[in-house]
């Protein structure tokens, strides 16, 4: 059975829940009157008169065909002509059965039939058709009396008569419960039709709804992993900052322990300059007693040999420090090199570093300002290797002029030497040469003190440096801090990240069981 009812009823399975049930119960009565009719034939041949089953079978076989019409047009998914075709030839039957009947009968059974089909009109019709039924069932009821009320005399008469009267009545009050079911019923219908309106209204903006949680979710699914993606690559660059911090506070510490050897190495040759201002001035000395007591001059001739060898070694001495300080003042311009690229790669990484602060936004701002400092105390550090660096250049520069000086000096003591070897020269030459030595010993007097000077002001310098650095690998570890900070604050990003996009993903499978 319910194979036969998803068969016919195929073409109102996308109609609403009203239609299909208006059909089925089209279905239902046109099948109804056909057993009905066709029993009511069996059961008058039976048990009332033969007469009676012919007659009531004249009616039965016309109203059938009509319901198999009705139920065509039902098959066809044409319900409201299915419905008319049902309703109007129904009521067609029942008004030619009228006047098929017997004066005493048309009236006694048709009436009845013509109040089913009222009923039927204020089920599937409108109320145009029912209008056009009751008009016709009137006119046929005063017709039929009309016609046959001359045939019948006496109590007859007044049965025909009376029988009219009420069957009027009666259909005239069906009707007018008719017309006001029909009209309670497309009422009904048509506020069915509107909260139908507001609900697939109501359906549309659930979908949309869905839809736009769907999408969001999506979003937030999307935004999270993208969050997850940049925050893995803010961890690794974190994390190559730190190994990076972690190589310039090797390297501070190295530049460090340098200073410290470079300041020994330089207060080393500021006593050794003091030494050979001291030995010049001994050699000034020296010479100036020379000079006073060259009337004794053969007498102090091995003497002054001994003093020239003195002097001999003293030179010896100046030039062997000379080259140390020369030496020394190359290798600090080669340490001033590498802090020089050492500061360059620390603006360099403050520089990325005030960068990745500014991505971070609020969590940076510390960070951010950190970096500047380093920065700016990265270029200040950068200034005073320059004038560092000017100064050894200088030194060196002296140190290149006292060997000129030194050479010099060699030279006059060989002089001396030969004058010594060949004392019968004449003792003139010998004043000449001590006159020259005189010039000389000024000479070297002051490019020692200006040496002692450039020695005190390297020292001083170093010394400075030796504390910026500190201060600088100071930083550095603050920064380093700043770093592991700024790495565990990432991975809680990165959890919270995680957990939204999880969230996104719960919220999108839920709107989806949902829908």
């Amino acid at each position: 059975m319910a194979g036969f009812s998803r068969w016919f009823f195929a073409e109102y399975e996308s109609s609403d829940y009203l239609t299909r049930r208006k059909a089925s119960l089209v279905f239902i009565f046109a099948l109804a009157v056909i057993v009905l009719l066709n029993m009511g034939v069996i059961l008058s041949f039976i048990f009332i008169s033969i007469e009676r089953g012919v007659g009531f079978l004249q009616s039965a076989i016309p109203a059938s065909i009509f319901c198999f019409i009705a139920m065509y047009y039902l098959k066809k998914g044409r319900l409201e002509l299915s419905s008319n075709v049902f309703v109007i030839f129904c009521s067609l039957v029942v008004f030619v059965g009228l006047f098929t009947k017997a004066a005493h009968v048309g009236l006694v059974t048709m009436v009845y039939f013509m109040f089913a089909t009222m009923i039927f009109a204020s089920a599937f019709s409108t109320r145009v058709v029912a209008s056009l039924i009751y008009g016709t069932y009137i006119v046929g009821l005063f017709a039929f009396y009309f016609l046959h009320a001359h045939e019948v005399e006496g109590k007859l008469a007044e049965a025909l008569k009376i029988g009219l009267i009420d069957s009027t009545a009666a259909l005239t009050l069906s009707y007018v419960v008719v017309m006001m079911t029909i009209t309670s019923f497309n009422k009904a219908i048509e506020s069915l039709d509107v909260e139908k309106n507001k609900t697939i209204h109501q359906i549309e903006v659930m979908k949309n709804l869905h839809a736009i949680i769907e999408d969001i979710s999506n979003k937030m699914i999307s935004i999270s992993e993208l969050i997850s993606n940049k925050l893995k690559d803010f961890l690794q660059n974190i994390q190559e900052q730190a190994s990076a911090v972690e190589e310039i506070t090797a390297s501070t510490h190295e530049v460090s322990n340098g200073f410290g050897s470079v300041n020994q190495n330089v207060n080393k040759q500021y006593n050794a300059l003091k030494k050979l201002f001291d030995t010049i001035n001994a050699l000034a000395q020296e010479i100036d007693l020379l000079k006073s007591q060259s009337v004794q001059i053969s007498q102090a001739f091995e003497s002054i040999r001994t003093i020239t060898k003195k002097g001999e070694d003293a030179i010896r001495i100046v030039n062997e420090n000379a080259k140390t300080l020369l030496d020394s003042s190359g290798k600090l311009t080669s340490i001033m090199n590498i802090l020089q690229d050492i500061f360059d790669k620390i603006q360099l990484l403050a520089l990325n570093a005030s960068i990745e602060a500014a991505r971070a936004g609020e969590a940076g701002r510390g960070f951010a300002v950190v970096a500047d400092e380093v920065n700016k105390l990265s270029e200040q550090s950068v200034m005073s290797l320059k004038e560092i660096n000017v100064n050894i250049q200088s030194n060196i520069h002296s140190v290149e002029t006292s060997n000129t000086g030194v050479a010099t000096i060699v030279n006059l003591f060989q002089d001396i030497v030969n004058t010594l070897n060949a004392v019968s020269a004449g003792m003139q030459d010998i004043f000449k040469h001590i006159d020259n030595q005189e010039k000389i010993k000024e000479e070297i007097q002051a490019q020692v003190a200006g040496s002692q000077t450039l020695s005190e002001q390297i020292a001083e310098d170093t010394n400075r440096h030796n504390e910026i650095i500190t201060e600088i690998s100071n930083s550095i570890a603050s920064i380093n801090t700043l770093i592991q900070n700024n790495m565990a604050v990432a991975e809680d990003i990165s959890e919270t990240s995680q957990d939204l996009s999880n969230m996104g993903k719960d919220l999108l499978r839920k709107v989806k069981e949902e829908v």
